[in-house]
């Protein structure tokens, strides 16, 4: 375990969490604590570069290990809410259920969420139901495109639309946070996969969307290659500049894309991201409304 008596804890930021989403209305600890329970991730994700910096094979802390850490967080230093930032936390589901059974017996009143985000197959109704009893209480999903052929034959997720409706709503009949994480310009985006994002985003009932992302080819990925090979970088994305600092926004407007697609142009793309981003914060808008109004009931 790391020797945490070296960190002055007391000196990291504090947040008022008195208003924060909380459903079992316990005090929640004005720090958060982040964890990394494994190593890597097995699937191929064409744009993601996590193998290549954490290695090709997925490594986990056995289950005992990981809720002993957090039982001594929780013990020493009070802290009750903890971010875990595994790529595919859920990807071993024995050992995740083992995770919550542990939480559970030691009695720990803890609240937990996932950042980086859960692979929605990896979830079925007994694993969401051990994690939510164990103290899950914001589930990320890294669903990344509503366009069935962008999203499995281009970024290999594997999972179907129809997969992820169902996960959202076994999540929403359990009063937890749900979020999703969506990316726009990939080398083979269409108006018609435009549309099919759009179109998902609208079906799901979920509490709160983070803006799409622009897709941002990240060295040694397959997409990466892809992007040299056929020369689709956008003027504004200089390769040479890729370790000058973060890529993202050194020499590209938030606005900007990375990538110019096959079949697309860039101002057509820019008028779907507009259109989306407008529909998110609307649902957004939306879902604020109504927690607001649910809780002046209470």
């Amino acid at each position: 375990m790391p020797g945490y008596e070296y960190f002055e804890l007391e000196k990291y930021p504090a947040y008022d969490a008195s208003k924060w989403f909380n459903p079992r209305n316990i005090k929640i600890s004005s720090r958060q604590f982040p964890l990394l329970t494994s190593r890597s991730c097995p699937n191929r994700c064409n744009f993601c570069a996590m193998r290549f910096v954490m290695g090709d094979k997925i490594r986990f802390r056995s289950a005992r290990h990981v809720v002993d850490e957090i039982k001594y967080i929780y013990d020493k230093y009070g802290i009750n809410y903890f971010k875990i930032y595994d790529d595919n936390f859920a990807f071993d589901r024995q050992r995740t259920i083992e995770i919550c059974r542990l939480i559970k017996q030691n009695k720990l009143k803890i609240y937990f969420e996932f950042p980086n985000g859960l692979m929605v197959k990896t979830l079925d109704e007994e694993v969401i139901d051990n994690l939510v009893e164990a103290g899950a209480l914001r589930f990320w999903l890294a669903i990344e495109s509503g366009s069935e052929f962008i999203r499995n034959k281009i970024m290999r997720k594997n999972v179907s639309e129809e997969k992820i409706l169902e996960v959202v709503s076994l999540l929403k009949k359990r009063n937890v946070w749900v979020s999703a994480f969506f990316m726009l310009g990939m080398p083979e985006e269409t108006e018609e996969s435009c549309l099919d994002t759009l179109s998902l985003i609208e079906k799901l009932d979920i509490d709160n969307f983070t803006m799409p992302s622009h897709v941002n080819p990240l060295p040694c990925t397959k997409l990466f290659d892809q992007c040299v090979r056929d020369r689709l970088f956008t003027a504004e994305a200089r390769i040479e500049d890729l370790w000058k600092g973060d890529f993202s926004y050194s020499n590209i407007g938030p606005e900007d894309f990375f990538i110019k697609p096959y079949n697309m142009e860039i101002a057509k793309l820019k008028e779907y991201d507009k259109k989306i981003k407008a529909l998110v914060l609307q649902k957004n808008a939306a879902w604020e409304k109504h927690r607001a109004e649910t809780t002046a009931h209470l």
